[in-house]
């Protein structure tokens, strides 16, 4: 299990690649794109990721299909911050983060127990990450990307950190 103190950590290292990739290449740009550069930041940080892996969903122990997470982390020690357990990433490029965006990393994490591989089963905690494509590039002092850090256990679905 993560130390919350680390996961924030990693939550604001991830806050930082992504506004360096906002900010080189700017509002508008569709969510695919953004990720390909979030995933070039993390290859320059020596950042260890997975990029859209696929996980099944489950009922009644029956498989309905996959999911694709946008990127996963698994646990590593990086010179910043440390992980015990992986953790998810799903990406949006939308005006805010939504209702919609919460729903989805709250059934990956729901979800993840129930694969088979032990590395997924572990996994309690998930990032969203949304590079906001409503702002204009005149638009000083507003933040070009937001973050939300989640837990999920007992069923609950816990906020731990935002910007």
């Amino acid at each position: 299990m993560n130390n919350t103190k680390e996961l924030i950590k990693c939550t604001n290292h991830i806050l930082a690649l992504a506004e360096e990739v906002y900010r080189e290449l700017g509002s508008g740009f569709k969510e695919d794109t953004l990720q390909q550069g979030l995933a070039i930041a993390f290859r320059g940080a020596k950042v260890n990721y997975l990029r859209e892996t696929h996980i099944e969903i489950f009922y009644k122990k029956e498989s309905l299909g996959l999911l694709r997470l946008d990127f996963l982390l698994p646990a590593q020690k990086h010179k910043k911050w440390e992980l015990k357990s992986p953790i998810v990433i799903e990406t949006k490029s939308t005006s805010k983060i939504n209702n919609d965006a919460h729903l989805q990393l709250k059934n990956y994490l729901l979800s993840l127990p129930r694969n088979d591989s032990k590395e997924l089963k572990d996994i309690k905690e998930g990032i969203l990450l949304n590079w906001r494509n409503n702002l204009e590039p005149t638009d000083k002092g507003e933040a070009g990307t937001e973050i939300e850090l989640f837990s999920f256990k007992n069923r609950r679905f816990k906020l731990l950190h935002s910007n």
